[in-house]
């Protein structure tokens, strides 16, 4: 299954920041090791990409909170 890539253009239906290919090539450049399978691979990066767009969202209601 292919990713649908954010590319800092508001993609619609956007599941990740990143491919599998550059997840790899990160995890080699940093010598961390991610599950050789493709499909594990995206799950990994769709998982992620939930996090920081929760992170994203908590930041941004502190502050809208701090500017009340």
């Amino acid at each position: 299954m292919t990713l649908i890539i954010e590319t800092g253009l508001n993609v619609p239906g956007a599941e990740s920041f990143a491919t599998a290919a550059e997840l790899t090539d990160y995890a080699t450049k940093f010598s961390k090791t991610v599950p050789a399978d493709e499909a594990m691979q995206e799950a990994l990066l769709r998982r992620a990409a939930l996090q920081m767009n929760d992170r994203s969202e908590e930041h941004t209601s502190e502050l809208q909170s701090h500017s009340d």
